[in-house]
Order: structure tokens, then sequence, then C-alpha cells
């Protein structure tokens, strides 16, 4: 699952917790659009720059030179 799939599933629970009449459904949606949140958070970043790549490796990615 990419970040993008998660972070639209927490507006779908966001959406669905301002819908809801009950208050405990409310409750349960705004924990799932928390837990959406934090799985989106630890999404692989496999095109992020990191300080193990090499010089050569980071203009490539960045596509500019430094």
């Amino acid at each position: 699952m990419d970040k993008a799939y998660w972070l639209s599933r927490k507006c779908a629970s966001l959406a669905a917790a301002r819908a809801a009449d009950d208050s405990v459904a409310r409750l349960v949606h705004f924990d799932l659009a928390g837990r959406y949140s934090v799985f989106a958070a630890n999404c692989n970043h496999p095109f992020l720059l990191s300080a193990a790549t090499s010089d050569a490796e980071q203009v490539l990615l960045a596509g500019s030179p430094r």
C-alpha cells in the first residue's frame, strides 16, 4: 500500500466521522483516521535521498546537479 492510498482512506474516515449521527460511530471513524495517518507516515519512501547514496546517485535522483 502506498501513502496516497492511506491518505485517501484517512480523508474518507474523516468525512464519515463528520456525517455520523452517533457519537460512538464518530469516535470509531476518528480512530480509524488516526490509524490511517500512522500507516501513511510509515510508508516506504524509495525516492528520498539518503546519506547512504553517493553524490552521483543523488544528482540522478534529484534531477539537477548540485
